[in-house]
């Protein structure tokens, strides 16, 4: 009776339910059992034992490239045209283009070799690469996701469990808002993972500027064709 007490809210005139205070309370106990912490304070005092596992291997880095290129090319269009193909060979894609500028994503792997290749097109005006490393971020938003797979299991366990209405539909509310909030932490894994995969490559290109040569200006040997209006003809 008292534990169903605890489990109303202020539908039955009760203090309100909280789904954490449900989570707490299944935790409460096997938080505090003493051979647990007993068990945590010996793996930390001990030195590694011949026979025991590795340790777990570094985490790889995780970086985002970003690169900005500027071509003088005689040609805009077979100069973008070929900028594709280059990508598109290397297993990359087009993720944006106007009529004067791609923005090119290749494999993190072909960067160098996709670069040098489109420097190869033209003129090189202009150059700069940027670098973020995420590896950390990467793995912390890793491990909230974990965390909140984890209460998404334990609340439908507990929505399954309960009898009393008001307790299953507070439960069920908060499953739905922890359901939105995994979908919006996988979404950003994914675009982490996609920024660290595929070098990002924005190559603008302009056209190399062409002079007409002119003919030099000769002399004319005599004053007079100037004064009769002539000296057009000598031109």
């Amino acid at each position: 009776m008292e534990a169903g007490a605890k489990m109303k809210d202020d539908y039955g005139g009760m203090p309100e339910f909280s789904p954490a205070m449900a989570m707490e309370e299944s935790y409460d106990q096997e938080e505090r059992g003493p051979s647990r912490a007993r068990t945590q304070s010996l793996s930390l005092s001990q030195p590694p034992q011949p026979g025991d596992p590795a340790p777990a291997q570094e985490r790889p880095r995780m970086v985002i490239y970003r690169n900005w290129l500027t071509l003088a090319v005689h040609a805009i269009g077979e100069a973008l045209a070929a900028a594709e193909a280059i990508t598109f060979a290397a297993g990359g894609y087009i993720e944006s283009a106007t009529l004067t500028q791609r923005v090119l994503r290749v494999p993190v792997d072909k960067q160098d070799q996709v670069l040098a290749a489109l420097k190869e097109l033209g003129q090189v005006r202009a150059y700069r690469q940027s670098s973020q490393d995420i590896t950390e971020a990467f793995h912390d938003t890793k491990a909230r996701l974990e965390n909140l797979q984890a209460i998404q299991a334990r609340l439908a366990q507990l929505a399954a469990q309960a009898t009393d209405l008001s307790v299953r539909i507070a439960l069920e509310r908060e499953l739905r808002r922890i359901s939105i909030e995994i979908a919006k932490v996988q979404e950003e894994l994914r675009a982490m993972a996609n920024l660290a995969a595929f070098t990002t490559i924005t190559l603008d290109v302009t056209l190399i500027e062409t002079h007409v040569a002119r003919a030099p200006h000769l002399p004319q040997p005599f004053a007079w064709p100037r004064t009769y209006g002539l000296a057009t003809l000598f031109q």
